[in-house]
């Protein structure tokens, strides 16, 4: 995954961004919300903020996503950004 213009993803099938910040101790998941929307598919599913974990320091985004295609580009943008913050300063201390 890198960035190209304005937040679009360009995925090289590395997932580099997503092993970096496992290597680190940085975790996004997704946790579920209580309102629910119909899938394309016909199925109810809740809808889902993403929470980051850094070392066992948790913060809830304020985004709340579906759980197709907006989830995984949720989770890509937040692994990309804290990959692209890796020789700036410390990200949690």
């Amino acid at each position: 995954m890198r960035y190209r213009n304005n937040d679009e993803f360009v995925n090289d099938g590395r997932q580099t961004e997503q092993r970096w910040c496992f290597k680190k101790g940085i975790i996004a998941y997704p946790v579920v919300q209580p309102k629910t929307y119909t899938s394309p598919n016909g199925r109810k599913k809740h809808f889902v903020k993403v929470e980051i974990n850094i070392n066992g320091h948790r913060m809830i985004g304020k985004g709340i996503y579906k759980q197709e295609e907006e989830l995984k580009n949720a989770l890509q943008k937040v692994y990309a950004h804290y990959y692209a913050r890796r020789f700036g300063n410390e990200i949690m201390k």
